[in-house]
């Protein structure tokens, strides 16, 4: 797996929750915004493949 270094944006309060969620779990707050990114896009792809299906209404 190769790494790529990014500047990202992100509400105070979405850092702050972020750096306790990364410490509870004893890993970066990089690791841990890797993790729920690449959660988040799963759970996305996910959703997309059921909605061509018809499985699943998005409000779209």
């Amino acid at each position: 797996m190769s790494l790529e270094r990014v500047t990202i944006t992100i509400p105070s309060e979405t850092l702050s929750a972020a750096k306790e969620a990364a410490d509870r779990e004893g890993v970066s707050v990089s690791a841990w915004l890797s993790r729920a990114a690449e959660r988040a896009a799963k759970i996305e792809a996910g959703l997309i493949a059921d909605c061509s299906t018809g499985l699943v209404d998005r409000g779209r």
